[in-house]
């Protein structure tokens, strides 16, 4: 088993590649496409994005709780696997088969959607949740790693103009479907201590199983996507999709990176439960919540305070009005990461996925029913303010049913001298804001901010500022030595 700091650089650094391939592209194609055809793509992936979502059916999320369980016995997590397998193999036709009814069914876009088919097609080899259940991060780091350069090189050299769009879409969905294959390579040097004798596979059963996985698991997905599609529905705007699209985009890439703990953290958390160690479980969510805070708090403060500068030198003027969606989503991202917490270190790894269905639903429902009212008078910014109620009720309920395991008390504790430094980073971001205006200038001022912000708590002797500055010295003196 590797340690979870290990396991954290891996999906740390797999995010530092999403995060380096989306600061490149989404500038590049923003200027080159143009808001209308951003708003295209960002309309018609929803739908292949929803039909994914709808032939998955939770069922990857569930395999990664019980490979993470049965790691230990051989016969049962080859059982799983292949359960699994046939399982999503009798999903996704199903699916597959409705969404080519619905392509045929459409007038508009319909050339788009026929070459989305292959992002949904590509499922079929997705074994990423296996190599999670073991923790083998390094494997999903490599295999990205390798997908993005292809992708950006295949940007660059083909998608060129406004009329590029097609190949736009071709090159994300043939890198889906590669980089799913890809795993399988991996997978047969993994496969040679797993007996594949005896093996009884039951679809019926995990297909069962997965649906009360279903909901928690897609939530965030679901919301985004369904917003994406009434505000086209609604709107019928090209330029309202591609301006809630690049402020999504931007959104979802700070929270890829507050959430690498949690996704680390949930299969080692399974694979406690399993062993019926609570105090440890308790030991590490409270240490998991603490940390979480030490990002998403600097996270909203510097999205706010940079967000003029980066819009401008990333997507261009034409996306100005992106600047203040940022500013006005940015509190989504600490909902987002306590109810992730409480998801991924709680309530999947413990098995008791059942009582969060209604909560994550009723969140659902909140974010349809403002929408249908928001969005006619207020557009992008009424689906945004949708998503922060809907984000605000569901993380309070997680909070709430979680309340016998997790010391909620713990979070003002933890909050106050991250609150205090963030202050003091705002304050000096700001200063140093109007100076110039480039992307050089930009990465200095997030490094300004770091410094402020991690001085600040090292001085205030915040546990998790101190153990990072202790692990530093560590490296360094390995280093040196």
């Amino acid at each position: 088993m590797n340690s979870i700091r290990l396991n954290y650089l891996y999906l740390l650094l797999n995010k530092f590649i999403i995060i380096a391939s989306h600061c490149i592209t989404i500038p590049y194609i923003s200027r080159v496409l143009g808001p209308e055809n951003v708003g295209i793509k960002s309309y018609t992936m929803s739908y292949s994005l929803l039909f994914t979502i709808l032939a998955t059916f939770g069922l990857f999320t569930l395999a990664q709780r019980e490979i993470a369980r049965n790691r230990d016995k051989v016969l049962d997590y080859s059982t799983v696997f292949w359960s699994v397998l046939i399982s999503s193999f009798i999903l996704i036709s199903s699916f597959l088969l409705l969404w080519f009814g619905f392509v045929l069914l459409v007038d508009k876009y319909q050339l788009y959607f026929f070459i989305l088919s292959l992002s949904i097609f590509a499922s079929f080899f997705d074994i990423t949740w296996f190599y999670i259940g073991f923790e083998f991060f390094s494997k999903i780091l490599l295999r990205n790693a390798v997908i993005k350069f292809s992708v950006l090189l295949l940007i660059f050299v083909f998608v060129t103009s406004e009329n590029d769009l097609i190949l736009y879409l071709l090159i994300l969905c043939v890198s889906d479907l590669c980089g799913n294959i890809s795993l399988w390579f991996n997978f047969k040097k993994i496969s040679k201590i797993v007996e594949f004798k005896n093996i009884n596979p039951c679809p019926s059963f995990y297909i069962k199983e997965s649906f009360k996985y279903y909901i928690p698991s897609i939530s965030l997905s679901l919301s985004i996507v369904i917003d994406k599609i009434m505000i086209g529905l609604i709107t019928n705007s090209e330029f309202d999709n591609g301006i809630f699209e690049q402020t999504a985009n931007i959104i979802i890439v700070v929270v890829a990176i507050v959430s690498t703990l949690n996704s680390v953290m949930a299969p080692r958390m399974s694979y406690l439960f399993n062993k019926g160690v609570l105090d440890e479980i308790e030991q590490k969510v409270h240490r998991s919540l603490d940390f979480v805070l030490f990002l998403v708090y600097p996270a909203i403060v510097g999205l706010i305070a940079v967000s003029d500068n980066v819009v401008l030198l990333f997507l261009g003027e034409k996306f100005y009005d992106v600047i203040d969606m940022i500013c006005m989503m940015s509190p989504i991202l600490f909902f987002i990461s306590i109810s992730n917490l409480v998801c991924l270190q709680y309530v999947t790894p413990s098995g008791r996925i059942s009582l969060t269905n209604r909560i994550v639903c009723l969140g659902i429902s909140f974010n349809v029913l403002l929408n249908l009212v928001l969005i006619p008078f207020f557009s992008v910014s009424g689906a945004i303010v949708s998503s922060l109620v809907s984000e605000f009720i569901v993380s309070i309920l997680y909070m709430y049913i979680s309340r016998k395991l997790i010391r909620w008390s713990l979070l003002f504790k933890f909050s106050f001298k991250k609150i205090f430094a963030c202050v003091l980073m705002f304050i000096g971001i700001f200063l140093f804001k109007y100076l110039y205006a480039n992307i050089y200038f930009v990465f200095m001022q997030c490094l300004l901010g770091f410094f402020i912000y991690f001085s600040v708590l090292f001085v205030m002797r915040d546990s998790i500022a101190i153990d990072c500055f202790g692990k530093f010295l560590k490296i360094l003196k390995i280093r040196l030595d």
